[in-house]
């Protein structure tokens, strides 16, 4: 992860806080830790509640696919 990601993650979370909109903050790599990845997805999936995931990532979008992939519309 780099800086400019971390600082476009916090940037994100405080907008959404601002708007009431509750939010988590994850640092997870989908090519370092994919089953690490998975399990929050996981975790994330059984809540019965509306979600967006919202992926950051710097040189690759490897993130972007792999939770697209592994997450329901």
């Amino acid at each position: 992860n780099s800086r400019s990601d971390c600082s476009a993650a916090e940037k994100a979370k405080r907008c959404l806080t601002r708007c009431g909109i509750d939010n988590e903050l994850r640092i997870v790599s989908a090519q370092k830790t994919p089953k690490r990845l998975l399990a929050l997805l996981d975790k994330y999936e059984t809540l019965q509640c509306p979600k967006v995931y919202i992926t950051i990532c710097g040189r690759t979008n490897s993130l972007s696919q792999f939770v697209d992939a592994n997450v329901t519309a």
